[in-house]
């Protein structure tokens, strides 16, 4: 479903000159940074500084080169705007809930930020409709009912999960290491969600989980939130 995605509708030329200013920019912040903390910082400290500005910066930049490098290999797919999942292993389908490239061009910059969240609410909701769909038409279907559905976001929470036929999970140490590393890179997609800057909780980020097959039982209740958040 990258269709729906504004960069996808981009053309390959298109996209790749995006990236290209985009990591230009980024080159420039961090030369002019550096160039001005020379004249201050002593030469050690400047490299500390320079070497954790570096993470930052390329924290936040990656998602716009990794994830449709990603999309096109077919490690990640769409199944809305504001839901990916990664290819299905040992039984289990990683989703992901929207990431900073997503966020930046998909959210209109007058858009309220009530309106965003129900934006990407309703994505997600209507990505997990089109899993649920691909599931009753696939020919293993009844092998891929026990698959279990995996996904972390810091846009649902418990009551909404809940109500998606998912259930709150511990977020384990890896996920919460990986989480702490893209700290900036999160700021900034709660920071656009938010539409002012907001520093999260790593606590906001949690990990719901559910059987494909019993999600799959909420098809209805699923159309009907997507309907309510859309209109």
């Amino acid at each position: 479903m990258t269709f729906e995605h504004p960069f996808f509708r981009r053309s390959d030329k298109e996209q790749r000159r995006f990236q290209f200013k985009l990591g230009l920019a980024s080159l420039v912040v961090l030369l002019v940074s550096g160039g001005l903390l020379f004249a201050v910082v002593q030469l050690p400290l400047l490299l500390l500084v320079l070497a954790v500005e570096f993470a930052v910066v390329s924290s936040i930049i990656a998602p716009f080169f990794d994830v449709p490098a990603l999309v096109r290999s077919g490690k990640l797919r769409y199944y809305s705007p504001f839901l990916l999942a990664e290819r299905e292993r040992n039984g289990t389908v990683v989703l992901h809930a929207g990431t900073l490239f997503d966020s930046w061009f998909l959210f209109p910059g007058e858009m309220p930020a009530g309106d965003r969240k129900r934006l990407a609410l309703a994505g997600i909701v209507n990505g997990l409709i089109q899993l649920i769909e691909e599931h009753t038409t696939c020919e293993n279907r009844a092998d891929r009912s026990a698959s279990t559905v995996r996904i972390t976001s810091y846009i649902l929470n418990e009551r909404n999960a809940q109500r998606l036929g998912l259930e709150r999970r511990s977020t384990d140490a890896m996920q919460k290491f990986i989480l702490y590393y893209n700290y900036f890179n999160l700021t900034a997609s709660f920071s656009l969600l938010h539409r002012h800057l907001r520093f999260p909780s790593i606590r906001s980020v949690q990990t719901f989980e559910g059987k494909l097959a019993e999600l799959a039982e909420q098809k209805a209740r699923l159309e009907a939130l997507r309907d309510r958040l859309e209109r």
